[in-house]
């Protein structure tokens, strides 16, 4: 009985391990908020277009869980075209954050951007998914700019992030890193849990010392008679006259037969000149 009312108390607690793990997981996924920036410091888009734009942008963000950005400008603020991109990512999202940022420099035959190009910065599961597709991702952007401007671009660059979101064959190992810890910690809560539901189930079940007999027994009023049983044996004997007429007979025996029996670190790719 014991042992069949600690069984099902492990059993819910087991059960409590797992529904809290789900519960965290759920809560981690529920905070986990990606977002969209659009910034056209250089009007390259109509205003009237950027709210739309800006939008598209945020639904793509949600589908490949990967923050986005984009940043048009002319002036790179005295610095260099990597750190400008990198800045904007490391500004709106955060370092380690997973993040894709496309930096295109509107240069206006500006000679101190003479030799700058247009960059993509990527960073956690951005780095994992894109990296090796930097150039593809660029390809289609500028298509989208040569067929119909930044508008285009931008619309180009959310669907090559799109294409080869999934290419890496799934997230990397530093990004789940922390929802692992988290998993880790819910089931540490669960066997804790469990070890508790198991002994206040125990305790009120606790092992007595079985009572002897001999509690039961009064030495001054018990005797023990020891007695002794003694048999005469009778022995008969008997005798036969052996016949001379009588032939032999066969002895039977007795006879037994036994049978057989798991990153994403951070870098920026640049452009070509336009």
């Amino acid at each position: 009985m014991l042992c069949r009312k600690l069984s099902v108390a492990a059993a819910f607690a087991v059960m409590a391990a797992v529904l809290m793990s789900v519960l965290i997981g759920v809560t981690a996924s529920a905070d986990t908020v990606y977002s969209a920036v659009l910034l056209d410091l250089d009007d390259c888009i109509p205003d009237d277009r950027e709210a739309e734009l800006t939008e598209y942008m945020q639904k793509t963000a949600e589908l490949i869980e990967c923050n986005i950005g984009v940043v048009i400008t002319a002036d790179l603020k005295g610095k260099t075209d990597v750190q400008y991109s990198e800045g904007f990512l490391n500004d709106n999202f955060g370092r380690g954050s997973s993040s894709a940022v496309l930096m295109l420099l509107n240069t206006h035959d500006r000679p101190e951007y003479a030799n700058y190009i247009d960059q993509i910065s990527l960073d956690g599961r951005g780095h994992d998914y894109y990296n090796r597709y930097a150039d593809k991702i660029f390809d289609s952007v500028y298509d989208g700019l040569d067929t119909s401007g930044f508008e285009e671009a931008v619309i180009a660059y959310c669907r090559a992030l799109v294409r080869y979101a999934g290419s890496t064959g799934g997230y990397s190992v530093n990004e789940t890193n922390g929802s692992f810890a988290m998993y880790i910690v819910a089931l540490a809560i669960g066997l804790i849990m469990s070890l508790i539901i198991t002994n206040i189930v125990s305790s009120k079940y606790k092992k007595k010392v079985p009572v002897s007999a001999a509690n039961y027994l009064d030495v001054s009023r018990t005797t023990v008679t020891k007695r002794n049983d003694i048999f005469v044996r009778e022995y008969t004997r008997s005798y036969s006259t052996s016949s001379s007429s009588g032939g032999s007979g066969g002895r039977g025996g007795h006879s037994s037969h036994g049978g057989s029996h798991r990153s994403g670190g951070h870098s920026s790719h640049g452009g070509r000149h336009r």
